[in-house]
């Protein structure tokens, strides 16, 4: 993340901040349509022998919308830099409302004891080890 920072440029960086339907729209594919679509997969009779452990794992990877090694791959694809810079910040962020709100859908859709996922919890994370970083 600190190298992120280190090489993103604000100018072009500002052109992706305005654009805010598009990054609207990410963020609730990447933060809302993706972990219900896996809480719909893992409803269905195609996990039905996976353990409880597993359907777990899946579910928590699927709640989880920020991936900092995918802004490494977009480089070396060729991608956008400041696109990815901003899409990992939001979507972090987002992850404070998102993450626990869904945990709670996860949680009593499965009847999970002990999976208490705090939104303060997920901000001194997203905090520490995403936004501070890139200051």
């Amino acid at each position: 993340m600190l190298s992120l920072g280190v090489s993103v440029d604000n100018k072009n960086l500002l052109g992706w901040i305005k654009q805010q339907g598009f990054l609207l729209r990410i963020l609730v594919a990447s933060c809302v349509v993706v972990p219900l679509l896996a809480l719909m997969l893992l409803q269905s009779p195609l996990t039905a022998g996976l353990s409880p452990a597993s359907k777990y794992a899946i579910a928590l990877m699927a709640l989880c919308p920020s991936a900092p090694l995918t802004l490494r791959k977009a480089a070396k694809a060729g991608g956008d830099r400041q696109l990815a810079a901003v899409l990992q910040v939001c979507s972090a962020l987002t992850a404070v409302i998102s993450v626990p709100s869904l945990a709670g859908l996860f949680r009593s859709l499965f009847a999970i004891e002990g999976w208490q996922i705090f939104p303060a919890d997920v901000a001194i994370q997203v905090l520490t080890a995403q936004v501070l970083p890139l200051l």
